[in-house]
């Protein structure tokens, strides 16, 4: 299991991965998790996220819901079928969903749904409360 303070302890930096097929929202989402002092890696694509995360270490992924001919579930679908990835927090944006994808999404053990337009202070506070230090 993750621990943050032993992460930080050892100097190691955490990060969050951002899943996201519009550049500007890809940025904007950047800008604020460095500004909250994470580092990030970000993907425009689900093949590009599971190529980060076949070889860097992540500790956490925010990802929208809807990539080009994808979906937040088909990343979902690596994450949770990846023994090493299992218990990696995954956070979805979406602009708007239906109940049967919000189900389906809670089903592959989703962290949180957090709607679009983005509330900075919502994601700020959904990141410190799934990474906080371990006691």
């Amino acid at each position: 299991m993750f621990s943050l303070r032993r992460a930080k302890m050892v100097g190691m930096s955490v990060t969050v991965l951002i899943v996201d097929d519009e550049s500007a929202m890809s940025r904007i989402v950047e800008r604020f998790v460095t500004r909250w002092g994470y580092s990030v890696k970000a993907a425009s694509s689900v093949a590009q996220a599971v190529e980060i995360l076949s070889h860097d270490s992540v500790h956490l992924c925010v990802t929208d819901y809807q990539l080009s001919g994808e979906t937040g579930l088909d990343l979902l679908r690596f994450i949770r079928g990846t023994d090493r990835l299992k218990a990696l927090p995954v956070v979805v944006l979406s602009g708007s969903l239906d109940d049967d994808i919000r189900e389906s999404l809670m089903d592959f053990d989703v962290a949180t749904i957090l709607d679009k337009p983005l509330d900075p202070l919502a994601l700020e506070a959904t990141l410190q409360k799934l990474l906080k230090p371990a006691d």
